[in-house]
């Protein structure tokens, strides 16, 4: 039975519960004996209910690690695992000292919040949804084992900036750089790195593995099936099962990579931060926009799009487990594109001979 004890003007409430076989004391203090009564009651129809009483006295914090070691851990990549990590320990940051049985939306809101604020300059949208989303996962299943009672996160919202830096090339630029690597591949392992990730959209890790036997000159083609982590130097895992993919790749890029792997096999021995430095530089000496070495694989989707390819080829050639990912990735290049054709439909249509001229006196 509960018991109730007055502490100035609010009542603590006192349940015992059973825990691995150890009687264990659970409490809550309410402003109203009445909300006491009430929480007591539902207390002890949890007990009968076998529900996870004491779990729900746990930090956000230590159910989000006890969530992604029992349910994650053994099923993805170290690489992936370590986004994980970096969530827990920005929930041990602004989140402190949240219980599941305290959880509220108002606290969870503020703070991604104060996430969002939190640094040399706000972080983008996408930057604080992505910790957002993991909150919410482990929430979901929380509320699906008991340990909480009702879901109060769905209504969360990522309140960080949005950044209109575009992180892929122009169709210009992209020609323009592509005719540079061509030219002076053989110049350094960055350039050569850069004509591979134009030419066929690869992360940078499945580039960084490329050698003889991913590379197959006969048939224009090359075979990804590894990847390099800096995260975890021997986890060699593609991203996804999707990810193991055999694609086509231009005639002149294939005659380029059988001759490199005549030098170097794998091709690649530059550390992965040397080959982002440069990149750096190599635009700055082409006066080309700054994006990210990821932003050659937009930019490879981006060209072939504004080339008129589908969604679907693209799809598989860059290895996304389906056409909703890409679609959902490249929502803004598919934006562009609508308005591309809009404009040429436009043209087509206004020049039309046939279209009868409007009568201003007509009503």
């Amino acid at each position: 039975m509960a018991s109730y004890e007055k502490r100035g003007k609010k009542t603590r409430v006192v349940i015992s519960v059973m825990d691995k076989g150890v009687r264990k004391k659970v409490s809550k203090t309410f402003n109203k004996k009445s909300d006491a009564k009430d929480w007591a009651m539902r207390m002890e129809i949890d007990k009968a209910d076998n529900r996870q009483i004491i779990a729900s006295q746990m930090l956000l914090s230590d159910y989000f690690k006890q969530w992604y070691e029992t349910y994650k851990a053994d099923n993805i990549r170290n690489a992936t695992l370590y986004s994980y990590t970096t969530c827990y320990n920005l929930i041990v940051k602004y989140y402190p000292n949240l219980m599941l049985n305290n959880l509220s939306y108002t606290a969870l809101q503020e703070g991604l919040d104060k996430y969002a604020k939190d640094g040399k300059k706000e972080r983008s949208k996408s930057t604080v949804a992505f910790f957002m989303k993991h909150i919410k996962a482990s929430l979901n299943d929380a509320l699906t084992d008991d340990y909480v009672e009702k879901d109060v996160w769905s209504r969360l919202k990522a309140n960080g900036t949005i950044y209109k830096h575009h992180n892929y090339l122009s169709a210009r630029e992209f020609e323009k750089l592509r005719k540079y690597c061509y030219e002076h591949w053989r110049d350094s392992q960055t350039i050569l790195a850069v004509l591979i990730a134009i030419e066929t959209g690869l992360r940078v890790g499945e580039i960084m593995f490329l050698g003889k036997d991913e590379i197959f000159p006969n048939f224009n083609a090359i075979y990804i099936k590894k990847s390099f982590s800096p995260k975890d130097p021997d986890d060699h895992l593609t991203k996804s099962t999707q990810s193991i993919r055999k694609f086509k790749v231009p005639y002149q890029l294939s005659t380029v990579l059988a001759e490199a792997t005549k030098e170097r096999d794998p091709i690649f021995t530059i550390p992965e931060w040397k080959l982002r430095v440069q990149f750096i530089e190599l635009l700055e000496k082409l006066d080309i926009q700054n994006i990210t070495f990821h932003g050659l694989r937009h930019s490879h989707v981006s060209y072939l799009l504004y080339k008129g390819v589908s969604m679907q080829y693209i799809s598989q050639r860059i290895g996304h487990a389906n056409i909703n990912t890409t679609a959902k990735t490249y929502t803004h290049l598919l934006k562009e594109q609508k308005e591309k054709e809009e404009s040429k439909a436009m043209e087509i249509l206004s020049v039309s001979p046939d279209v009868p001229k409007k009568d201003k006196e007509a009503r």
